[in-house]
């Protein structure tokens, strides 16, 4: 004889670093035969084994499930966070459609199905406007959910509403207030809407709580260095960069582009510091400019060259 149906579920499984708002998913809908719901739900406890390594069996045993049980949010949510693993982002929106239709009051749902809009939206595949409706959905179901007020300000930039940009990037600040990039993504919104000042006083706020030398201190260095250019303070747009060079570690972009911001920098100096501007774009060259990065850093590398020129150094 078959044990009687439980109808609460297992713990989520995260499949991916997004974050979840609930620490389990909804119960499921009622009228689900017993029987099928214990196959159901062993066929997920095998598939959720299986996730890290063979996530294209644990997709197969999911949709098993979902053929057993196709009102089950949860079941639709893990296909969905499979997809979305994948960058398989029309796949992706429409598990979570499926997830929030079945569940609307869970905002992790509302979420993971905005973000998988966003990404189609960035390729031209889907309107801004039905990511921005998901998000909303999000936050009208749970107001303190950070990353919706973070990515609908995304959102709102790409439909021209700064306004409410600004407004969505502040308040995910002061629901989740240790996140450096949302400091660097609102105050370099605030700088390119020239609230200089504005943007100052957020980077300082970041700077105040992180770690000295941490990489996301990053960005903090480089926008307050632009900021001391704006105002002709040649001297701290060099402490500056100078400061994100020490953080920029070894890997990825940022240790290539600061060699170029900071020969730059040096070259425009009163007077040029000459062989710290040599050495830096030399060794931004070296890095950037062969036939391999060049088309990812060609106009800095047609500038480097230029500069390099002008100091007399031959082109390398």
């Amino acid at each position: 004889m078959l044990a009687a149906c439980t109808p609460k579920p297992p713990a989520v499984v995260a499949l991916s670093s997004g974050p979840l708002t609930a620490s389990v998913l909804p119960d499921e809908p009622a009228g689900v035969k017993c029987r099928d719901q214990q196959k159901a739900e062993e066929l997920i406890q095998r598939a959720d084994s299986l996730v890290a390594l063979a996530p294209e069996q644990a997709l197969t045993l999911y949709q098993e499930a979902l053929a057993l049980m196709p009102e089950s949010s949860r079941i639709h949510y893990r296909i969905g966070m499979i997809h979305r693993k994948q960058e398989a982002w029309d796949k992706a929106a429409t598990a979570f459609a499926s997830a929030t239709r079945f569940a609307p009051t869970f905002a992790n749902f509302w979420f993971e199905y905005g973000y998988s809009l966003l990404q189609l939206a960035k390729k031209g595949q889907k309107d801004w406007k039905e990511a921005r409706n998901a998000f909303e959905k999000c936050i009208d179901t749970d107001p303190n959910y950070s990353e919706c007020y973070y990515h609908i300000g995304m959102v709102h930039l790409h439909l021209d509403d700064e306004r409410k940009a600004l407004e969505a990037y502040t308040r995910s600040i002061l629901i989740q207030p240790n996140g450096v990039d949302r400091y660097v993504t609102l105050a370099d919104l605030y700088l390119r809407l020239d609230f200089v000042l504005e943007a100052e006083t957020v980077l300082n706020e970041a700077k105040a709580f992180t770690r000295p030398g941490e990489r996301g201190l990053f960005a903090v260095h480089v926008l307050l260095s632009e900021i001391a250019r704006i105002r002709g303070d040649s001297a701290a747009t060099l402490t500056e960069l100078e400061a994100a060079k020490v953080v920029a570690g070894t890997e990825g972009l940022e240790p290539i582009m600061i060699l170029y911001m900071l020969g730059s920098a040096y070259a425009l100096t009163a007077p040029p510091r000459r062989a710290e501007a040599i050495a830096n774009l030399k060794g931004f060259t070296a890095r950037a400019c062969n036939k391999f990065k060049r088309p990812i850093f060609a106009n800095e590398c047609a500038n480097s060259e230029a500069i390099l020129a002008r100091l007399g150094q031959v082109k390398p």
